[in-house]
């Protein structure tokens, strides 16, 4: 997939002929500018804005009760927007999952010239049936629900839970020493090439 860049767009763009349900998005993503998971602003007026800020890293706390209190944490500081003024054409896409009866896939070109919106071309509009994704959703959720149930058991904390601990534990083993192996394999085989 790569990464990418977000961009919050409050310029009009055009919508397509037949929306079939859809609204208009205003958060896209791109892979035409960095592509370091930035965050762009496109105004009303179609000037194009780069957030910047300044970083902090704050220190986690061993004792903390989440594993998110133990690792730390990235800030930002001192956050405020750069206008760009580049001309450039870059493409934006959404993919919204709806809970009507489609999900949608648009995507635009854009054209700025200086850092301003010169034209807007929608490319791409797809509205498919989400029946199917919203009934291996259920089944899913079900199958959670199930699980979660059956581990509350005491059989399986007495018994299984012991069983998946040893299995797990022999195979990562397993695994470890074929690494071991193939790259020793590796090592002898490079040794005996003349």
């Amino acid at each position: 997939m790569g990464m990418y860049d977000d961009i919050i767009c409050k310029y009009k763009l055009p919508m397509p002929k037949n929306p079939k349900g859809y609204s208009g998005s205003e958060r896209f993503q791109t892979k035409d500018l960095e592509n370091c998971l930035s965050l762009y602003k496109i105004q009303e007026d179609g000037t194009i804005w780069l957030e910047t800020y300044e970083s902090k890293i704050i220190d986690g706390n061993p004792k903390g009760k989440s594993i998110f209190d133990r690792i730390g944490r990235f800030e930002k500081i001192n956050v405020s927007w750069k206008q760009l003024f580049d001309t450039d054409t870059i493409n934006i896409y959404d993919y919204e999952e709806s809970t009507g009866d489609y999900d949608y896939y648009i995507l635009y070109k854009l054209v700025f010239k200086e850092g301003v919106v010169s034209s807007v071309d929608l490319l791409e509009f797809e509205a498919s049936d989400n029946s199917k994704r919203k009934k291996r959703e259920k089944e899913f959720e079900k199958e959670l629900k199930e699980r979660a149930k059956f581990v509350a058991t005491l059989r399986y904390r007495v018994l299984y839970r012991h069983w998946n601990k040893l299995v797990s534990f022999v195979f990562r083993n397993l695994q470890k020493t074929t690494q071991k192996i193939g790259c020793n394999l590796w090592k002898v085989e490079s040794f005996l090439k003349i």
